[in-house]
């Protein structure tokens, strides 16, 4: 494995991240910590083609939040990172070989996006929640206000000064 300017490997394919993810208590670590969080997806796929991957995970309603990063060691054309990143629905994209200290940055930055993600679903939920409270006391009002008013009409009736 070939090493960069700091003297860590550069990764030069899928398989080497695999790897050194499986061998390495420092990978394993950020394994661990992306598990449902996000995924490293290769273009190149004997069964199925990486870009049809990611668009199945986008377009399913349970894993379309998760963020994806894409790696190509074959390949190096602009037009194929154009597609992963806006046809498919990667969120980043870098090609092999690639230095380990960015992609662990790449990983690093996914899994702050997510975590954002995560907390803005949170809020939404929450803004919902007093949202429904709002509008149900707002009808409650309503109602009070109607009665006050059809109560008014018959005081009228019975004490027409008023």
């Amino acid at each position: 494995m070939t090493r960069s300017r700091l003297g860590t490997p550069v990764l030069h394919s899928m398989s080497d991240f695999i790897a050194r993810s499986r061998s390495d208590k420092y990978w394993c670590g950020y394994r661990k910590s992306m598990a449902g969080a996000g995924g490293c997806q290769d273009i190149s796929m004997p069964a199925m083609d990486g870009l049809e991957m990611i668009r199945a995970l986008k377009t399913n309603d349970r894993t379309k939040y998760i963020p994806v990063i894409c790696a190509s060691a074959a390949f190096h054309d602009l037009a194929t990172k154009i597609k992963a990143l806006t046809e498919a629905g990667a969120e980043e994209f870098f090609y092999l070989p690639q230095s380990e200290e960015e992609l662990l940055l790449k990983v690093a930055v996914m899994l702050r996006i997510r975590k954002l993600y995560l907390d803005l679903l949170d809020k939404n939920k929450q803004l919902k929640i007093f949202n429904d409270a709002a509008v149900g006391r707002e009808m409650i009002m309503i109602e009070q206000k109607e009665k006050i008013e059809q109560l008014e009409k018959e005081l009228k009736r019975y004490k027409p000064g008023i």
